[in-house]
């Protein structure tokens, strides 16, 4: 999964993150949560997803800087065909210039070509302009619960 476009301002390469990857995408993960960086813990906990082999992690990259990331993993079993995004967050600073739509489309090219036909994601309820943005990609809710939203996609058919 690679892909150059413009996005603005420099160059946007669409990639699997690299382990030498996790401390940039463990402090954009803090920026884009508005929360301080949870340091060594953060750092290693991305780590781990970069290296798992169920996971993957993908990012974008702006002139070689990481400026979004999206994880996410496949199901086991009965729901080998369906994937759980984790994590899709881009920063701050570049929000609003096509790069989480970019890294959205990349996810699906991605879950197409191994086979997956269904994801789903958990949002916070207060998230509106994640809600937003998950649903003008073509997302649904089928489920919510208090605190979170479960959206689903079908993904053979969107994009």
């Amino acid at each position: 999964m690679s892909g150059v476009t413009g996005a603005g301002h420099g160059r946007v390469e669409i990639r699997r993150a690299g382990a030498a990857d996790a401390p940039a995408v463990a402090a954009l993960h803090a920026r884009a949560a508005g929360r301080p960086d949870d340091g060594m813990e953060g750092l290693h906990s991305w780590e781990r997803a970069i290296l798992d082999g169920n996971g993957r992690v993908v990012c974008a990259a702006l002139d070689e800087a990481v400026v979004a990331v999206a994880a996410f993993s496949r199901g086991e079993g009965r729901l080998e065909d369906t994937v759980t995004l984790t994590e899709l967050h881009v920063d701050p600073a570049h929000q609003g210039r096509g790069i989480g739509s970019r890294l959205h489309a990349a996810c699906l090219a991605h879950w197409r070509a191994e086979l997956i036909v269904q994801a789903q994601l958990f949002v916070d309820r207060d998230n509106h302009r994640a809600r937003e943005f998950y649903l003008s990609q073509g997302w649904f809710s089928l489920d919510t619960d208090p605190d979170q939203v479960l959206l689903h996609l079908d993904v053979e058919s969107v994009g």
